[in-house]
């Protein structure tokens, strides 16, 4: 596995800014072996255009020059939007697969935020609408609903997460099968905040650690995972390091 750590925040718009925090919190927490190549996206201060072109220089070189799979440990959301964009030029037909409170598809802005990040990469043609799948929404604004119903999108809020796990994994499974390649997107608010204190937003009725297990699980078993970035973690939140240490179990299941 290569792990690329991009202590970038600049995409949080000035809010939950110790999320730049996470990327050495949880490396040195899962004390990763030899073999683990880490590598380091250089980020540029109060320049977000040019911190994306660096991240994207990173994931080029990681998807094109190695066959190990890839993580990149955020660091704000945004960070999704120049690690994708590499992604799709490297695979066919690429999925993403979202993990998150939030859908992300409020208006298209370049460079986008943590907020726009999905809606961006679709309207620039860089990820098609049924390539991607939602898991988790809980706060979905009204336009946020508008373009993802407009598109078609494929989402599952956390009350159909719940009550229809197994619908979910059936569909998700042949959402996956039907592509040559994902990338996994795992926002970390997408938890429950009893479950991880270290997000920055606290958002209420969240999932629980094993329903993202077992959805991960499922997703890494198909052999088609090639690539996860990891997201909204804000050590300074965190009470006993819970949050980094569900971090750090999720790459083991990863490796």
């Amino acid at each position: 596995m290569i792990i690329v750590k991009v202590p970038n925040a600049m995409g949080a718009l000035g809010k939950n800014s110790e999320t730049r925090q996470a990327p050495d919190a949880i490396v040195k927490k899962i004390n990763p072996p030899k073999s683990v190549v880490i590598e380091n996206a250089e980020i540029v201060p109060f320049d977000l255009e040019k911190t994306n072109e660096n991240i994207s220089n990173m994931a080029r070189t990681v998807f094109w020059l190695s066959s190990e799979k890839a993580l990149f440990l955020g660091g704000d959301h945004s960070i999704t939007y120049p690690v994708f964009k590499e992604f799709s030029k490297r695979f066919s037909k690429p999925a993403l697969i979202v993990l998150d409170a939030h859908i992300d598809c409020y208006r298209n802005f370049n460079p986008p935020s943590n907020a726009f990040v999905i809606r961006t990469l679709i309207e620039e043609r860089i990820l098609k609408p049924d390539d991607v799948f939602f898991v988790g929404a809980r706060i979905v604004s009204e336009k946020d609903l508008a373009f993802a119903k407009s598109k078609r999108i494929k989402y599952f809020t956390t009350k159909k997460t719940k009550e229809h796990l197994q619908e979910l994994k059936r569909r998700l499974r042949a959402f996956v099968l039907e592509h040559d390649a994902v990338y996994l997107s795992i926002d970390f608010d997408v938890f429950d905040p009893e479950v991880v204190p270290g997000s920055g937003y606290k958002v209420p009725n969240g999932l629980q650690k094993k329903q993202v297990l077992d959805l991960v699980k499922l997703i890494e078993k198909t052999g088609k995972l090639r690539c996860t970035d990891i997201v909204e973690i804000n050590p300074s939140f965190d009470v006993g390091e819970k949050t980094v240490a569900l971090a750090a179990e999720l790459i083991r299941l990863l490796e």
